[in-house]
């Protein structure tokens, strides 16, 4: 059972385990074919009722960012203050390899029950000005314990 998950649910306030591959064994007796080079995800630390894009963006997150940007950002939620993607930035969590994980995070945080989304931000970048979500932590979560669920 998956050590973040309670009777099927998400522990509120806990950093969402990351799921895991497995290779896709070929047949017995068959020669390795391009089927071979493909993975799925570990039952063992798949996320039940997440999407398995969802899965797959945290599966195949690098390790760095898939340990510290979900740390970081159930600590931001913990606080109940509001935060946006940024304020992840300023926090020292490094860029992932790529910008869609930063939606994966917040939606799989979202749908874990630890943040909801309460506005928008104005952000000016190099590109320009674009708007940005805002997050806050839920009712869920206890401040006291930096949002680990302890």
């Amino acid at each position: 059972m998956n050590p973040n998950m309670e009777e099927g649910r998400p522990t509120p306030g806990t950093v969402p385990a990351t799921p895991t591959t497995l290779p896709v064994p070929s047949a017995p007796g068959e020669p390795p074919s391009r089927l071979d080079r493909l993975q799925r995800l570990d039952p063992a630390t798949a996320m039940p009722g997440a999407p398995d894009g969802l899965q797959a963006a945290a599966a195949y997150a690098p390790e760095d960012w898939a340990l510290t940007a979900p740390r970081e950002a159930v600590a931001l939620a913990a606080s109940r203050r509001p935060f946006t993607v940024d304020t992840l930035r300023r926090r020292g969590v490094p860029e992932p390899d790529t910008f869609v994980r930063w939606g994966a995070l917040f939606s799989l945080l979202q749908r874990r029950g630890i943040i909801t989304a309460t506005g928008w931000a104005s952000r000016h970048g190099n590109d320009g000005e674009r708007a940005v979500r805002v997050w806050t932590g839920t009712e869920e979560l206890d401040p006291e314990d930096g949002g680990r669920g302890d």
